[in-house]
């Protein structure tokens, strides 16, 4: 019979691994989380992979301030919303949910802990759920808990897919130094130098060309145009370009 040390080796933080190192099509880490109702509850610190089929289970939030002081807490990886390029969205983070959740300690999800964060994610939803598991560990190994759509990333990979076009991504930049500096990056991070364009705006305009309407620039600005063929490409492009000081960002399909 496995005790329960083995059963909490099963999940691991991916930490400082390529997500090339799990089944997951996107890299989320560092995202910020918000609720349905809009508000900004923390990041993403991590994904919780299981170590034998390298599938992620959980991400890991660290919560912000005024969300639950310094904790953590595991949102199942089915709960998350991934189609917007700043942030990640998980429904039922309102602040009497997370109330509810225990706390996140690395190396001590039990099949306790990993009970309670189901169920409180199921009763949210008003899902019913057979099958609870509990406190032995070997129950972890069958599937069936997995099974359901807390777990499920199906929707995240055809997201993914059904995103896998060309797109163009624009970002505006009040400082050209700044914009100078994201393009440095860009190119660092693997994007060809034919795709990426600077341009600056002599007037504050916005521009409207086949319905698609360009950013506004206003005078002295500048704005990042990157060509990219996948969400994944969008995402890393986005983030880089939030790090280096852009003030907006767009994407929209490439002709």
């Amino acid at each position: 019979m496995l005790e329960n040390q083995n059963y909490n080796s099963r999940l691991e933080q991916l930490e400082g691994k390529s997500i090339d190192h799990v089944d997951f099509p996107i890299d989320i880490r560092n995202r910020k989380v918000r609720n349905s109702e809009g508000t900004e509850i923390g990041q993403i610190s991590d994904l919780l992979f299981d170590k034998q089929s390298k599938k992620v289970r959980y991400v890991i939030i660290q919560l912000n301030a005024g969300a639950g002081s310094s904790r953590q807490i595991l949102a199942p990886i089915g709960v998350i919303i991934v189609d917007n390029p700043d942030f990640i969205e998980i429904p039922a983070l309102t602040e009497s949910f997370i109330s509810r959740l225990p706390d996140y300690i690395k190396d001590q999800v039990n099949p306790g802990v990993e009970n309670m964060v189901r169920l409180a994610y199921l009763e949210e939803e008003k899902t019913e759920e057979n099958g609870q598991i509990t406190g032995h560990p070997e129950a972890i190994d069958s599937e069936s808990f997995y099974g359901n759509k807390l777990f499920s990333t199906s929707h995240l990979f055809n997201f993914i897919r059904s995103s896998e076009s060309a797109k163009t991504v624009q970002a505006v930049f009040d400082d050209g130094l700044e914009a100078e500096t994201a393009i440095t990056e860009l190119l660092a991070a693997g994007f060809n130098a034919d795709d990426v364009e600077l341009s600056s705006a002599a007037a504050d305009e916005t521009i409207s060309d086949n319905e698609v309407e360009t950013p506004k620039v206003a005078n002295g600005g500048s704005l990042v145009s990157i060509k990219i063929n996948s969400a994944t490409d969008a995402l890393k492009a986005s983030e880089i370009l939030n790090k280096n000081g852009s003030v907006s960002i767009f994407e929209h399909d490439s002709e």
